[in-house]
């Protein structure tokens, strides 16, 4: 619990902690993924979902740094008396842009224009209208391709727009072969794969998230605050 101050008026905000540590094998990640929703449920309401393996993430000036971007503002120098008289009175409007991102091996039938979904647990994220549509054939039984790969737009992830780096009807080794993923880059994906058990065979989803090991922790304290945006688009129930 933190006190958030903006514009002379102080609000009471809650911080939710999801601590992996480096040495947690990978399948036990996943084990533990399975119940994070859960876990999340009895911490809620919360102004902001922190996911980290860095002790310097949680320090108090990094934590108030990403709760007023997630709330939208930016620290302010204090005026003086003078200049608080002559400041005009603080309109609130809305204004929004949308940029056309340009992806690598992305279909040429998804359009450009861009659609913004807002996490209760996390900061505004928009998306390149080609991600839900590419998303959208991954999890059509019909389609052909298999997985796709999406990331931030020029690596930006204060100005945070999704577009699609690429999709493909192969396995998951393909994305690697395309070498679509950096050690710089955050990224998230869907895969479908088909499980036989019983001689049933059933399809399944598996959804990625790849943070690159030059990320910087900063960076990665700001991804946490995207998640709950990402994963109601891309469908991930927990």
């Amino acid at each position: 619990r933190m006190e958030h101050t903006i514009d002379m008026s102080t609000a009471i905000k809650f911080v939710y902690v999801h601590w992996v540590g480096t040495n947690v094998p990978f399948a036990k990640r996943g084990r533990f993924g399975v119940v994070s929703g859960s876990v999340k449920n009895l911490f809620n309401p919360f102004h902001l979902n922190i996911e980290t393996n860095t002790e310097s993430d949680l320090s108090e000036s990094n934590i108030m740094t990403l709760l007023e971007e997630t709330a939208g503002t930016t620290r302010k120098k204090v005026l003086d008396a003078s200049e608080g008289i002559a400041r005009p009175e603080r309109g609130f409007t809305s204004t929004s842009s949308s940029k056309r991102g340009s992806s690598s091996g992305s279909s040429n039938l998804y359009s450009s224009t861009s659609v913004q979904k807002v996490s209760t647990g996390g900061g505004a994220v928009n998306f390149d209208d080609q991600v839900p549509a590419v998303i959208a054939d991954v999890r059509n039984d019909s389609s052909d391709i298999t997985w796709c790969l999406v990331s931030y737009q020029d690596n930006n992830l204060k100005k945070p727009y999704i577009i699609v780096l690429g999709s493909g009807a192969g396995t998951v080794a393909e994305i690697k072969e395309r070498k679509l993923l950096g050690d710089d880059m955050v990224a998230y994906g869907l895969y479908r794969v088909t499980d036989v058990v019983d001689d049933i065979p059933t399809v399944k989803f598996v959804y990625i998230q790849w943070v690159g090991n030059d990320v910087k922790p900063l960076s990665k304290a700001k991804i946490s605050t995207h998640k709950g945006a990402l994963e109601e688009m891309f469908y991930v129930s927990l």
